[in-house]
Order: structure tokens, then sequence, then C-alpha cells
């Protein structure tokens, strides 16, 4: 081999050398990122079930392990049961709970198989609810910022053991963006929302999106406690499929004729032009208060009062 041949190998050995010498600094960092946050996520669920046990209720598995993606951990509980205070429960099959390698202030999760919610004495069956918290950098001073941001995404949800609402007791998707003002009190716990309501805490709600029947409803707002903890609040938005709705609500005699007057009225004169398909969208105020929901003026549901 001629002098020139060898230098040439050594230096593409070299080359080779190098190249798989960082690839192995990678993955052996990447290793030990991984297995960091692993140790954080088993950290996290310790801290929330402590949490949850100071305050009254508690977490109960038969199995917990840890899996994952190169790119996020996954922790599991089966099967899966949150008790609280008053007889409310969550049960599912499975919980799981991921955390991404490059954000550990975000979790999200998800219960499914078989999910059965039990509150304020109704029960509730759900295909699926997803969930995601994140935290701020900094614990807010005032109630001006945000003490805890999540999101909640039910699938495929039933309301069994109440009267039939107006529209069905099924609703297909629903989907909660919503921002804790000020600093975030312990929920389990009267005093201390109390204490956060009167220095006006309230749920900022920057998505609130149902599917309910015919009806979807597009909105944001605003859900604060009135001076007997029970919700009160405001929400405006896009509303579709409301001759739908209003159709079955005439069919199963759910409205009488005079709401729907007032109803069909109210939407001829919040109904805009949509940007996107130029067609008109009825753009119409969504609010709870003393116990109901309405749609725009009419009543669509009662809410059962919160025994905190």
């Amino acid at each position: 081999m001629s002098r020139a041949a060898k230098i040439f190998t050594h230096r593409a050995l070299r080359r080779h050398h190098l190249l798989g010498l960082t690839a192995l600094c990678v993955i052996l960092a990447w290793s030990l990122v991984w297995g960091w946050t692993a140790y954080h996520t088993g950290k996290i669920l310790d801290s929330l079930i402590a949490e949850i046990a100071q305050d009254g209720g508690k977490i109960s598995f038969e199995k917990r392990f840890t899996g994952g993606t190169p790119w996020a951990i996954h922790a599991h509980l089966e099967p899966f049961t949150l008790h609280m205070k008053n007889g409310n429960e969550i049960k599912a099959e499975e919980a799981v709970f991921y955390i991404n390698l490059w954000n550990w202030k975000a979790v999200s999760g998800k219960l499914h198989k078989d999910v059965n919610v039990k509150l304020m004495g109704k029960t509730i069956k759900a295909g699926m609810i997803k969930f995601g918290f994140e935290k701020p950098e900094r614990i807010p001073t005032d109630y001006t910022e945000t003490g805890l941001s999540f999101w909640l995404q039910p699938l495929g949800v039933t309301f069994e053991e109440t009267p039939p609402f107006a529209l069905g007791n099924s609703w297909e998707e629903g989907f909660f963006r919503v921002r804790v003002m000020g600093p975030v009190p312990n929920f389990m716990n009267k005093r201390a929302i109390a204490a956060w309501n009167e220095a006006s805490g309230v749920l900022e709600f920057d998505r609130f999106f149902i599917n309910w029947g015919p009806l979807k409803v597009t909105a944001n707002g605003t859900l604060g406690l009135d001076t007997k903890l029970q919700p009160e609040g405001a929400f405006s938005g896009r509303v579709s499929g409301l001759d739908e709705a209003i159709g079955a609500l005439a069919a199963q005699k759910n409205m009488t004729g005079s709401k729907l007057t007032l109803l069909r009225s109210a939407l001829n004169v919040l109904s805009r032009p949509s940007s996107l398909t130029g067609k008109s969208a009825p753009i119409i105020p969504v609010s709870v208060q003393s116990g109901q929901f309405f749609l725009g003026p009419v009543k669509l549901l009662e809410l059962p009062a919160i025994s905190w």
C-alpha cells in the first residue's frame, strides 16, 4: 500500500472512530436524561399521591410500572381509583401519565378502559378522559397571574341515573383549556376555596368546546364562584347545529313554544357572518347561574349543587 493510501485509510478510520464515539456519547447522554426523567416522573406521582392523602383522599392501584418512548416517559397505574370526599370517586382500568424529556413542568395523561366517575351523587361513564397540566415558572403574586394551566378532554361521555337532558344524556366530545388565576388553592378544602374566591380567584376558560348531539359550542369565558361557592360564569362563542337542536327540542317537547320563539329571535339578532365560510354563524352567550346552564336566554339543564 502506498504512503498516500495509508494516510487516507488512517484518516477514514479516525473519522469513523470519531463518529462512533460521538454517537456513543449522545446515546449515553440521552440514556441518562431518560433515566433521570423516569425518576422525576416517579417523584411527581409520589408527591401527587401524598398530597391527595393529606387532603383526605386516596389514590389506589394494584400495579405500577414505567415505560415509554425515546421522547417521553409513561407511568402506568392499573387499575386506578381516586377516592375523594363525600363519596366522590373516579375509576378506570388504567391511568397513564406522560412527561416529555424536554419539558418536566408539563404533565399529560389519560384514563381509559371502563372509566366511571361518581360526582355529587351522579354517575358518569366515559370511553376515555384525556388531561394535562402545567405549572408556571414562578408562583403568582396576585390574581391577574396564572397559577396553573390545565386541559381536559372527555370522550364518549354518558350521564346515568339522571332525568333525560334536553339534548340527550350523551356527549360525543368535550374539550376545556383552563387557567387557574392566582395562587392555586386546595380544591378539597372548603376554607381554602372560600379564601381564593374572596380574593377574586377565577377560572379562565381559553377554550370551551362541547359536541352534544347535533349541537357544537365553541366558546371562551370566565367561571367563578358565588357567595355559596356554587359556579357562575359567562362565555361567548360560536354555535353550530342549532337548527337541528331546536328541532330535537321541539320534537321531544323539552321546550315550550314561547321559549322556542325566544331562542329563534335571539339567534336572528346574534348571528354574524363567519370570516371562514361567509355564512351566518351564531355568536351567542353561554352562561352558568343559580345552578342552571343557559344557551342564550334558554335554560338547557339543571346543574347539581357542589358539596365541598
